[in-house]
C-alpha cells in the first residue's frame, strides 16, 4: 500500500528573513560571544560586578561631607578627587533612578572655581584592588575586555569622560560620554577594550583606577576616546570635557556602577547590604557606638595597657589607625575604669586581623591584672584604614 504525505508549500526567502530578526540586547550578545567563557558570563553565572559598593549603600565614615578641598574618602570606597580650588560637598543621597536603588552619591559645589587653569582636575575615583582585577588579564597578550556601566545625573550638561589607568601611571584609557538632560538620570555604557601592555598589580596594590572626570584643564583634557596610551597624566580627561566646578551650586550624582568581563553590560548585580559592608570593611573599620567594647588587655605595667582588637575582617593590609581624641577608651581593672591621656597604636604587622593598641593611662594600677577596653561616651570613636 502507497502512503502519501503532502506538506504545506514554503517561502525560502521568509524562512531566511526570519532569521535575521532581532533577537533581543540579550539574544544579539550571545550570538556574538566568541567564546564560551563570554556566554558564561553573559548569563551571569558567578559573580560579575568588580566594583564593591556600587549602589552607594554603605558609608562607614558618614553620609556628609562639607567643606572638601583636598582629596578624601566619603562614601565607602570613593575617593573625592581633587586637583583646583573648588570646595566641593559630598552625601549619600536618596535621589536614585528607578532602577531598584535606594542610595547614590552627590557631590555639590559649594565655591566654584572659573579659573582656567590648566592644571585644573576634579572628579570622582574608585580603586580596585589587584587580586579583583587578575580576571582581566591586563598587561598580558590574553587580555580581556570589560564594561564599565553606572547611573548618572548632573545639573550641568556637556561632554564627560572616564578614565582608567594603572597604578604606575604608564598606561591610561580614557571614553567620553554626554550628559544630555540636566537634573535627569541616564544610564551610561564605556567598553574598555583589552590592554596587553604595561606593569598591573594582581596582588594587594592598586590594580586599577577609574576616575569620573568632573573638569579638566589644558593639560589634562587631551585624551583620545577609546585608546590606551603610554604617557603621564596629561591624558586624564577628552577633549571638549565640562569644567563642572565652574558653576557654583552644580550637583553631580553616580550610582549602580558596575565593572565586568565582557563586551556587554549586564543588568546591575544587586547585592545584600551585610555582603557590601564586610566587602568595604577590608579597607576600611569603625567603632563609634557610646560603651562599644573594643577587646580584652592587660595591665603591662602600673600605668601602660596592652590590649587586642579583633578587626571585623580580615583587611587588605596593616591599617592605620586613629582616635577621636587622647581620651577615647575606658579601660576597665579590678572594680573600677580608668581613661587614658594618651595612645599610641601599634599593629601587628604579620597580621591583618586584629590590632593591638598600647595605651598610656591617667591613672596608675597594679601591673599583671586583666583589662577590658571600651569606647568613652561623647562621640568618640577608633578607625582603621587600609584604603589603596
Amino acid at each position: 500500500m502507497t502512503v502519501k504525505v503532502s506538506k504545506p508549500a514554503i517561502n525560502v526567502r521568509e524562512e531566511l528573513a526570519d532569521l535575521r530578526k532581532p533577537t533581543g540586547i540579550a539574544g544579539e550578545a550571545m550570538l556574538r560571544a566568541e567564546t564560551p567563557q563570554e556566554q558564561f558570563n553573559l548569563i551571569g553565572a558567578g559573580r560579575r560586578n568588580i566594583i564593591i559598593n556600587g549602589a552607594m549603600q554603605v558609608a562607614q565614615r558618614g553620609g556628609s561631607f562639607t567643606g572638601l578641598t583636598a582629596d578624601a574618602y566619603t562614601l565607602d570606597r570613593y575617593l573625592s578627587w581633587h586637583g583646583d580650588g573648588s570646595t566641593t560637598n559630598v552625601e549619600q543621597s536618596t535621589v536614585v533612578p528607578n532602577a531598584g536603588f535606594s542610595s547614590s552619591l552627590k557631590r555639590t559645589v559649594t565655591t566654584a572655581n572659573t579659573s582656567t587653569a590648566t592644571n585644573l582636575q576634579n572628579g570622582i575615583a574608585y580603586r580596585v584592588e589587584g587580586y579583583d582585577v587578575n580576571r582581566l588579564q591586563l598587561g598580558t597578550a590574553t587580555a580581556e575586555s570589560s564594561t564599565l556601566s553606572f547611573w548618572v545625573r548632573s545639573s550641568v550638561i556637556g561632554n564627560y569622560s572616564v578614565m582608567v589607568r594603572n597604578s604606575a601611571g604608564t598606561r591610561y584609557f580614557v571614553q567620553g560620554y554626554t550628559v544630555d538632560v540636566a537634573d535627569t538620570w541616564e544610564y551610561k555604557t564605556i567598553l574598555i577594550t583589552p590592554e596587553t601592555s604595561g606593569v598591573w598589580d594582581k596582588v594587594t596594590g592598586k590594580g586599577l583606577e577609574i576616575i569620573w572626570n568632573l573638569a579638566g584643564g589644558t593639560d589634562y583634557d587631551d585624551g583620545v576616546n577609546g585608546t590606551w596610551v603610554t604617557t603621564n597624566e596629561r591624558f586624564d580627561a577628552s577633549t571638549g570635557q565640562v569644567n563642572w566646578v565652574n558653576t557654583l551650586n552644580a550637583t553631580f550624582y553616580l550610582t549602580g556602577v558596575q565593572l565586568e568581563l565582557g563586551k556587554v553590560a549586564t543588568p546591575f548585580e544587586h547585592r545584600s547590604y551585610g555582603e557590601e559592608l564586610a566587602l568595604c570593611q577590608r579597607y576600611f573599620q569603625i567603632w563609634e557606638d557610646d560603651g562599644n567594647t573594643l577587646g580584652a588587655g592587660v595591665w603591662y605595667a602600673s600605668n601602660q595597657v596592652l590590649a587586642a582588637v579583633p578587626l571585623q575582617q580580615v583587611m587588605r593590609a596593616s591599617p592605620t589607625v586613629t582616635v577621636s581624641a587622647a581620651n577615647w577608651a575606658s579601660v576597665y581593672g579590678v572594680g573600677t575604669s580608668h581613661s587614658t591621656n594618651d595612645l599610641t597604636t601599634s599593629v601587628d604587622k604579620s597580621r591583618v586581623n586584629s590590632l593591638r593598641l598600647n595605651l598610656n593611662m591617667a591613672t596608675t594600677t597594679t601591673a599583671g591584672q586583666g583589662a577590658m577596653v571600651m569606647l568613652r561616651n561623647g562621640d568618640q570613636w577608633l578607625k582603621a584604614d587600609a584604603e589603596l
